[in-house]
Formats: structure tokens, C-alpha cells, sequence
């Protein structure tokens, strides 16, 4: 235990897929505050199950900001969906002026005052990660609209159409043309 993260006020975040896992994921959190002196005094969580998911991140960044706990548990990187999620999210802590841990990847924890410069680090990271990420799908997504372009221009008929289509747009495809092999 480091004498000066002890008794630490600090929040929770756990997301999972049911409501077992949540509970086995906030065991794993409270065993790990436990051990290094850490009081967890508020606990957010997310249950995606399929359907479209409540995140209770935004009150987390909330609550941060009013300064009612001075360090985040998560279980693991992961639990911020994706590089931008986890960005947002981690520079609205940074901003609050709280701390952060991941159980699973402790070389990322940021404990705030002397570990500045690791966490301006990891964020520029992780920014540079998304604005490739941003950059790939853009040229991406311009590549798929220059060829569908190239084909509508060339008369192709974009889109499924029925076996039997009467539009009089496009002319039924031949054995060779649907599958490359053709009819002997």
C-alpha cells in the first residue's frame, strides 16, 4: 500500500453483459480498492445486453468535476469503447483533476502530480490513434462513394432488385457474370 494513495475516496465503473458479470466485476474492484487503501464511495455501471445502452459515463464525468472522489476504478481499458469513448473520457477525468486505475493494464494507471507527463503521453497516444482511425474511415468511406459513383455512371444498377424485376433498369445477370464460372 503506498502511503500516499491511502484512504482515497474513489468511484467505480464497470461494464458488462449481465448483471452476474457486474456483480463479479464490482467484487474484483472492491477487492482491489481493499488492498490499497482505496474507499470506493460511488459505483457506475453499464449493462449492455443487445440493446441500446444508458451510459453512466457522463454522470461520472459529472460527478468527477464536483470533486466527490479523487481516483476511478475500472476494470479495464476495454470498458471505454474504443480509442475516441476512451479519450473523452479519460481527459474529462484529467481535467476534473482525478486520478485513474485499470486493474487488468496497471501500466496505465495515472495517479495524478508526478505522473503528468505519462498521462500527457498516453492521451496524445490515444489521440493520435483516433485521428488515424478518422482518417482511414474517411478515405474509406471516399473510396466506396467514388466506385459506387464509377458504377451508376457506367449504367450499373445499384442495390438488390427481385429474381423477377420489371423495372426495365438492368438486364438479369448472366451464369458467368453472378458467379465467375459459367455454364458448359
Amino acid at each position: 500500500m503506498t502511503a500516499s494513495l491511502a484512504r482515497i475516496n474513489a468511484a467505480s465503473y464497470v461494464r458488462a453483459h449481465a448483471q452476474d458479470a457486474v456483480e463479479e466485476l464490482n467484487r474484483e474492484v472492491s477487492d482491489y480498492a481493499e488492498s490499497r487503501g482505496f474507499m470506493v464511495v460511488r459505483s457506475y455501471t453499464d449493462i449492455c445486453n443487445g440493446g441500446r445502452v444508458r451510459s453512466s459515463l457522463p454522470a461520472l464525468l459529472k460527478d468527477s468535476r464536483k470533486h466527490r472522489f479523487s481516483l476511478i476504478i475500472f476494470t479495464s481499458l476495454s470498458d471505454l469503447r474504443g480509442h475516441g469513448e476512451a479519450l473523452k473520457v479519460l481527459r474529462g477525468i484529467r481535467e476534473a483533476g482525478c486520478a485513474w486505475h485499470f486493474i487488468r493494464q496497471p501500466e496505465l494507471n495515472f495517479d495524478g502530480g508526478k505522473d503528468s507527463a505519462k498521462a500527457d503521453g498516453m492521451l496524445s497516444l490515444m489521440s493520435a490513434l483516433e485521428a488515424d482511425k478518422q482518417d482511414r474511415e474517411g478515405r474509406r468511406g471516399q473510396s466506396i462513394r467514388a466506385a459506387l459513383a464509377e458504377r451508376k455512371a457506367r449504367g450499373i444498377m445499384l442495390g438488390r432488385h427481385p429474381a423477377m424485376c420489371s423495372c426495365g433498369k438492368h438486364e438479369k445477370r448472366s451464369q458467368v457474370e453472378s458467379d465467375g464460372r459459367g455454364t458448359a
